[in-house]
């Protein structure tokens, strides 16, 4: 059999064979090295120390001036300084007209007259609207009582008359319940049991009589006597119709009395009440209601008259039918029983009659009483009512009490303004009249030292004002810088204006003094824009602290504003912090150079470096790769 491969193919794969077995036993007994070793770590010590936020700019000085000037307005006879020079305490700065102060206290004299007699206009001004609201006020308070004290007696009478016609009607009431309860009360007011009897005496009556009468139809006279009784029945219903008619006209007169009565005493009140009293509208109700009444009912006292007359007559009719039955029924047998049925008869009607005619004056009385018990309604309403408008006429008034209070406390406050107003006139006016007269004092004074002289000395930073000038009073001439107190003028732009705060600290640092920090403090912060091509910046004044080194009226310098500033605390810079889940986390390096993660707290920061509140100790040093 042949050797499948040639022999040097077979050294070949055996060298290769020993090639791997020993780079298997290198890499065993050499393990690869840790890859931190490759990084390159960044690192943050952790140290104790200040942070400050603040806010950069340039500013220039300025030097306290001096003004100099004359308290009342002046013309220039001369200046003898110019911007730059330097003057001593005491020279000579400038001169003026003496011509025109002689006009000038002509001119103050007439005007002092003139201010004088202003104030005197105005304190009569004063006293007369102090007077004047005096006398509003307690003209319209005593205007308000009396209409208020009118309104309450109004009512109040109106209340004493309705609880007397409430009085009155209870009286008629209790008469009228009275009479009620006599008529009811009286042995023969059991009217149905004494009618019935009544009734069934005449039905057995009256059957006897048509036997007796049968009986006598033999006799001659029976048709008569028949007809006459027949002529005496018909009158006796009539006599009956008539008195009941006669009743029912004297109970309908005397409601009808009561109701005249009664609308004549409404009528009385209305006469003597005022439009506006808030009673007339229900006793106007009232006056209309009962002449509604009285109308629908008939006055009929001629009438009555002519029943009663006509009662009479009937009575003398039947009288006279019963004389002409009598006298037909003598001849017969039976005449005596039947004048007696008769007769019984008759009596029944009259007691039947006089049953009828008792419950119809009751029911007479029952209907009054209604009537009268209507009426006390009407009066409790109207009594009411009116407790009610007192009632409300009061609490009205309270509140117009609480609101003339606050309306007078309003007026007082109007009047307190005014008169405010009027006293600083008066004070205004003297307040010119003082000015004029120390005006007119100073131009005297001015007369005997016609020169404006140096109150300091120092170099003279502006002169506002040449010969000829008319200078206004308290108008500064000459200004004359002095070194011994400095101030720093400095643009802020309007983003940042805000930030700026009265008395912040400033560190300032000047071309002249490059190794020498100089302090002040924010003394004003204008609120006045300068405007610019492209911009907005405000003004703000710096205060210098006293310090040795001179610094000169536009000296230049860099600003430094301490917004905030915490010293002495931990710091680590922003770079070596991370945030991981909300968490602020950083990577520290041991001694023995292995390095662990930490969560960290941090407090006050200026954007470059944080204070650190925990999780740090003074010389950790935080790492970051890369």
């Amino acid at each position: 059999m042949r050797n499948r491969f040639h022999p040097k193919i077979k050294v070949l794969i055996a060298i290769i064979a020993l090639i791997g077995i020993a780079l298997l036993l290198f890499f065993l007994i050499n393990p690869k090295p840790d890859d931190s070793e490759d990084i390159i770590w960044r690192e943050y010590p952790v140290s104790t120390g200040d942070i400050t936020a603040s806010l950069d700019g340039n500013g220039k000085v300025e030097l306290l001036g001096f003004s100099h000037g004359f308290a009342i307005p002046l013309t220039l006879e001369d200046v003898f300084v110019k911007p730059g020079e330097w003057v001593n305490e005491g020279d000579q700065l400038a001169s003026f007209n003496k011509e025109k102060m002689d006009e000038q206290i002509e001119e103050t004299t007439l005007s002092i007259e003139k201010a004088r007699r202003f104030v005197e206009d105005a304190k009569i001004n004063l006293a007369s609207q102090q007077l004047q609201h005096k006398n509003n006020t307690n003209e319209g308070a005593q205007t308000t009582e009396n209409q208020y004290q009118s309104q309450k007696k109004e009512l109040e009478h109106a209340i004493v008359s309705s609880e007397k016609n409430i009085s009155n009607s209870e009286e008629k009431i209790a008469e009228l319940l009275q009479k009620i309860r006599s008529a009811e009360s009286s042995e023969d007011y059991n009217v149905t049991p004494e009618l019935e009897r009544l009734l069934e005496k005449k039905a057995r009556l009256e059957d006897a009589l048509k036997q007796l009468q049968q009986a006598m139809k033999d006799d001659g006279s029976s048709s008569q006597i028949a007809m006459l009784e027949s002529q005496k029945s018909v009158l006796q219903a009539q006599l009956k119709d008539n008195s009941a008619e006669i009743t029912r006209i004297t109970n309908a007169t005397n409601i009808l009395n009561g109701l005249k009565s009664e609308l004549a005493d409404v009528q009385g009140q209305i006469k003597g009440m005022l439009e506006d009293d808030p009673r007339l509208t229900m006793l106007l109700t009232r006056e209309q209601e009962l002449q509604r009444q009285i109308s629908g009912m008939v006055d009929e006292p001629g009438k009555l008259s002519g029943l009663r007359e006509l009662k009479k007559s009937l009575v003398q009719q039947i009288d006279s039918l019963k004389a002409q039955i009598s006298a037909l029924t003598k001849a017969n047998r039976n005449e005596s029983k039947i004048l007696d049925i008769q007769e019984d008869i008759y009596d029944i009607n009259d007691a039947i009659n006089q049953f009828t005619t008792k419950q119809k004056a009751i029911d007479s009385l029952n209907a009054e009483l209604d009537l009268l018990e209507e009426t006390l309604e009407t009066y409790r309403e109207q009594l009411s009512d009116t407790q009610e408008q007192l009632e409300e006429l009061q609490r009205a008034r309270t509140e117009q009490l609480t609101q003339g209070n606050q309306n007078q406390t309003t007026q007082n406050q109007i009047h307190g303004l005014t008169m405010s107003t009027l006293e600083n006139a008066v004070k205004n006016a003297q307040t010119e009249v003082d000015r004029l007269e120390k005006n007119h004092f100073d131009l005297q004074e001015l007369l005997n030292t016609p020169t404006l002289t140096a109150k300091t000395s120092g170099v003279v930073t502006g002169v506002n004002f040449s010969k000829g000038d008319e200078v206004p009073a308290g108008k500064a001439i000459i200004i004359i810088g002095e070194d011994s107190e400095a101030f720093v003028k400095i643009q802020i732009p309007q983003e940042d204006i805000n930030r700026i705060m009265m008395d912040i600290s400033v560190e300032l640092i000047f071309p002249a003094y490059p190794d020498i920090t100089f302090t002040g403090i924010v003394t004003e912060k204008s609120y006045t824009p300068i405007a610019a091509a492209s911009s907005v910046s405000y003004e703000v004044t710096i205060k210098m602290d006293e310090t040795e080194q001179e610094l000169l009226e536009g000296m230049t310098c860099s600003v430094n504003f301490i917004l905030k500033r915490v010293e002495n605390v931990l710091t680590l810079s922003n770079k070596a912090i991370r945030i991981e889940n909300g968490k602020q986390m950083v990577t520290v390096r041991l001694s023995d150079g292995i390095t662990e993660e930490r969560q960290i707290t941090t407090g006050f920061s200026d954007g470059r470096i944080s204070e650190v509140l925990s999780g740090l100790v003074n010389g950790d040093v935080v790492v970051v790769a890369g």
